[in-house]
């Protein structure tokens, strides 16, 4: 099978699985996510020149170490929102991908977090669902020969377990970060409230 028969067989998939909103959104999505995973390396670039005095200041040295804690403070958040959003946005995309940019304009609902953390601690997100979330190709539906179809089974269903792996650990660094940002929140906003 030549190359461009398989590209114009890809256009045609994507064409059946997404509508251009939610193509443009997917990609929209991904920019902004990498802009804020920036801005959390900036956080850290922050906090690295503020030690080594490259970064003129006038707070005193008291002081300082209450900044760069606000600092970590605003990286665990940021993280805490991309998290959230990513898990969110890949419980959009195991349902319907066109409706993805509707519910993501709604996507905050009470307990929603610890829903999707719960589901992935508990071993509920199972790999026909991660080949729906990362749009892995229905094999049979490919113009591949029968070789192709067994190596790009193999492959994908490879990469689903990985990333199956990938969102078990994510679940675990949240439920640390929430304690972190808890204990943060007990010992520093809670006295200050109470007077």
């Amino acid at each position: 099978m030549e190359i461009e028969e398989k590209k114009k067989g890809f256009r045609e998939y994507l064409e059946r699985q997404y509508s251009i909103t939610s193509f443009y959104y997917l990609h929209l999505f991904g920019h902004n996510f990498g802009l804020c995973c920036d801005l959390i390396v900036l956080d850290g670039v922050t906090i690295k020149h503020l030690d080594e005095g490259k970064i003129k200041h006038i707070f005193p040295e008291n002081e300082l170490d209450s900044l760069k804690h606000m600092i970590v403070l605003g990286a665990l958040s940021k993280i805490m929102v991309l998290v959230e959003s990513f898990l969110r946005f890949s419980e959009g995309l195991s349902k319907n991908v066109r409706d993805v940019p509707k519910n993501m304009l709604k996507y905050y609902q009470p307990r929603a977090l610890n829903a999707s953390l719960d589901k992935i601690k508990n071993g509920r997100l199972d790999l026909d669902e991660i080949w729906k979330i990362f749009a892995f190709p229905e094999i049979n539906c490919l113009p591949l020969t029968e070789a192709e179809k067994a190596t790009v089974t193999e492959v994908l269903t490879h990469s689903a377990n990985h990333i199956k792996t990938f969102y078990e650990k994510i679940a675990s660094v949240v439920r640390l970060t929430l304690l972190y940002i808890w204990q943060f929140w007990i010992i520093f906003y809670r006295p200050v409230r109470s007077r």
